[in-house]
């Protein structure tokens, strides 16, 4: 009986051309699903992303309509993004109106946001002279790059102070 040719080079054919598509396409995430909430692919690694989120809003012992915002995600806003970011608040249209929209180097002078886990309260001098719904939206005008852009806003319901 005469040798056979080993099925072998057809195989090694095939794994090594494997091996060459997936390490051609390693520094590339086709796949976004492969990425973990809160990461954006990097090539070699992940960058971590923030995620701004409204904590809550209320009114003061004085009735000035007072908001919690929060950097919810893994990772820091850059200084660029956090200067040109900004925000809209407003008390209803019974109530006096607030400058917007208003920039978040106003709302987060010192930076705090900036870090992963960092949150800030910001008090918008308003005092709503009527019951009304307000509403409350972060980076409106979508200059930082988040983990999420549909948790940015609420509508506290504001009671009358007199």
């Amino acid at each position: 009986m005469e040798p056979k040719e080993p099925r072998w080079n057809g195989v090694c054919l095939l794994v090594v051309s494997l091996l060459v598509f997936v390490c051609a396409d390693a520094g590339h995430a086709a796949d976004k699903s492969l990425v973990a909430p809160g990461f954006e692919a990097a090539g070699p690694g992940m960058l971590k992303r923030p995620d701004l989120i409204v904590v809550k809003c209320w009114q003061d012992k004085r009735c000035r309509f007072t908001c919690r915002f929060k950097n919810n995600g893994p990772g820091p806003i850059p200084s660029a993004q956090h200067a040109s970011a900004e925000a809209h608040i407003s008390a209803g249209s019974a109530n006096p109106k607030i400058h917007n929209p208003i920039s978040l180097k106003v709302i987060d002078p010192t930076g705090k946001l900036k870090s992963a886990g960092g949150w800030v309260d910001y008090v918008s001098h308003c005092i709503a002279k009527k019951a009304s719904k307000g509403l409350v939206w972060i980076d409106t005008n979508k200059k930082i790059t988040e983990t999420s852009e549909i948790n940015n806003g609420d509508e506290p319901v504001l009671t009358e102070c007199n």
